[in-house]
């Protein structure tokens, strides 16, 4: 019982009000750190003769060139190559020196540490979200301990896989929020008292933001016994 209350508690933690916070706050950061850098490029490459210098389709070919050269082309050199009879590693035409002026201008750019931050902040936001994006709710361990609760209260296993439902609904709004249009989401607690669930209990362990929608069902005597009497019932799991 202890075991299914912890896994619980990081659940509702992992898709709680703290963890959209948090996760509002790195994209805001990525976004805003890359409108940087893109303001910090447009102003320096505006004379180039084709637009679009330090776009994303732009450092993806930027980054692929990098990669052949280091790996194929040029592996013992570093890149940009400009050195004598250097050649595009796209192209593959000997550069002019105005062509190596560019690609210096280029790298010095990309190495930059406006680019870096937006970089960096974009990484972390991925990282960030991808956590959420991936975590599997009821995981063979909880599904497993569920059943051998079933056999000692199947109300309370019941209540228990309905709000695990309720979990993964809020995971999949996070994420839907978040890289799309999706209204924001609501806490679970929330979700599960609008639905009228007869029996709800707070879960001791959960703070701050996310303390109220640390709640799970509750039924037959309680998956987690009131603050006043933290003993278990005789003979729960």
């Amino acid at each position: 019982m202890a075991r299914i209350r912890e896994r619980l508690i990081e659940l509702t933690t992992a898709v709680g009000d703290a963890k959209l916070t948090e996760l509002k706050t790195l994209r805001d950061s990525a976004m805003s750190k890359r409108a940087a850098a893109t303001i910090a490029a447009s102003a320096t490459f505006d004379s180039e003769p084709l637009a679009g210098v330090g776009t994303g389709t732009w450092r993806v070919l930027w980054l692929a060139a990098r990669d052949y050269s280091i790996a194929e082309a040029y592996h013992e050199h570093n890149y940009p190559e400009v050195g004598e009879g250097a050649r595009c590693v796209l192209c593959q035409q000997i550069l002019d020196d105005q062509a190596k002026d560019r690609f210096s201008r280029f790298d010095q750019y990309m190495t930059d540490t406006t680019e870096h931050d937006a970089v960096a902040a974009e990484r972390a936001y991925a990282v960030a979200l991808s956590d959420v994006s991936d975590l599997v709710v009821a995981d063979q361990q909880i599904t497993t301990r569920r059943a051998t609760l079933q056999t000692h209260d199947p109300g309370l296993s019941g209540a228990v896989g309905a709000f695990l439902a309720t979990l993964e609904t809020r995971r999949g709004e996070i994420v839907a929020h978040l890289t799309g249009n999706g209204p924001v989401p609501r806490a679970p607690c929330r979700r599960q008292a609008a639905r009228g669930a007869p029996h709800v209990v707070g879960v001791a362990g959960v703070k701050g933001a996310d303390a109220g929608c640390a709640e799970v069902p509750m039924a037959a005597g309680g998956l987690v016994a009131p603050p006043e009497d933290q003993s278990a019932p005789p003979g729960r799991p």
